[in-house]
């Protein structure tokens, strides 16, 4: 699933949406004792439609973030674990239409949320059964994506989601009645399920290729980078993927490995312009990859020896075989890259490193050289052009 079907899935999450929300579960669970205090469950369709407004924006704010940074696309694991309720739970839960099936499983889920992991103050976890009418993609002039369905075929998907979110103790506070005229004391002390701010929670199934994929969730955290072991061991059985900054690390720590701590601007552009390469000829594929072979290649087209990378790879990012673009480099054609001195900072694209040299002067003072196609001016006023 990548950040185009869960941005069409969240458009959806409204009452007019192609997501039609039919089961809506609340477990509310104390922090300290870990105790289940209260559940629910009931149709969606019989709240009112402020309420409903509430869970739209609860879910579609649990929905919100980068890939592999706070949303993760996570593989069940092939072979459950027997304390785990992993995905045959998730499964029956999916297929289970009864009201009571579907809250007793709430139940059991938030049973082993709080008793697998530490959280700060009590929760509820929020859970919805949902139909979604997604429309098939069309191919644009521009190689995006549509994904408005106008005059094609919607594909019934069937989907749970769960978050877990905070309850907010009532404070005592003095406010003024409009009415009356006058302050008065706030009495009310009711604890408030704050949906603003979801902590974490999961979707699934997950869809590949138009497809719902039965064999992955989406795990969502309100932290970047970092993962709930206790709820992705306990409760989704699922294996790991590495975060976003963790790919970089690595994609960062196998280049300074090869090429070592100095190289040539345009070695880096070089390295730079493989990634891109596999996101312009990946453009179809659902997560375009940039394969570690590829990577060999360009280094030892650079004259780097790579007689040991296979051996350095491995080390470094274990079992995995390619890097995602977006995780290990910035927008190739954006400015996207700092270099900082202690003169001046410059902001400049990973395309044009190529123009850029560190130089040493005839007095041996190293020299940062840009080249540029036009005058150079500061505040209006054009730099004069002296000769080297």
């Amino acid at each position: 699933m990548n950040k185009k079907d869960i941005a069409a899935f969240k458009r959806q999450l409204k009452e007019d949406g192609k997501v039609t929300i039919t089961h809506l579960g609340r477990v509310f669970a104390m922090g300290e004792s870990k105790d289940i205090i209260y559940h629910e469950a009931g149709m969606f369709s019989a709240c009112d439609e402020a309420e409903q407004d509430l869970y739209f924006s609860n879910f579609k704010k649990l929905l919100t973030g980068a890939m592999d940074v706070k949303l993760f696309e996570l593989p069940f694991n092939p072979v459950p674990a027997a304390e785990s309720l992993g995905q045959r739970f998730l499964y029956d839960m999916l297929l289970d239409d009864t009201m009571a099936g579907f809250e007793a499983k709430a139940v059991q889920i938030m049973e082993k949320i709080v008793g697998s992991a530490v959280y700060d103050g009590d929760l509820v976890a929020n859970f919805i059964k949902a139909d979604y009418m997604k429309p098939s993609r069309k191919a644009t002039p521009f190689g995006e994506e549509d994904y408005s369905g106008a005059g094609d075929t919607d594909y019934k998907m069937k989907f749970i989601l769960c978050s877990i979110n905070k309850i907010e103790s009532g404070e005592k506070s003095v406010r003024f009645d409009y009415r009356d005229r006058r302050f008065t004391v706030n009495h009310d002390l009711n604890a408030v399920l704050n949906l603003n701010a979801p902590l974490e929670g999961f979707m699934f199934p997950s869809i590949t290729d138009d497809a719902v994929d039965v064999n992955k969730v989406i795990y969502s955290t309100s932290k970047a980078d970092q993962l709930n072991e206790g709820l992705i061991d306990f409760v989704l059985d699922a294996g790991y993927t590495r975060t976003a900054k963790e790919e970089k690390e690595q994609f960062d720590t196998l280049i300074k490995a090869m090429v070592g701590d100095k190289a040539k601007a345009e070695v880096v552009k070089n390295i730079y312009e493989t990634v891109e390469l596999a996101i312009l000829e990946q453009a179809e594929e659902e997560v375009p990859v940039v394969e570690l072979a590829a990577l060999e290649k360009v280094l030892k087209g650079n004259g780097i020896d790579t007689s040991r990378f296979n051996v350095v790879a491995s080390e470094i990012v274990g079992d995995a075989k390619h890097f995602k673009p977006a995780n290990v480099v910035p927008g190739y054609s954006k400015k996207s890259m700092k270099i900082s001195t202690a003169t001046a900072d410059i902001v400049i694209s990973p395309e044009n490193l190529d123009l850029l040299r560190q130089v040493v002067d005839r007095q041996g003072r190293k020299c940062l050289l840009i080249q540029v196609d036009e005058d150079v001016e500061i505040n209006g006023i054009k730099l004069e052009v002296e000769s080297l």
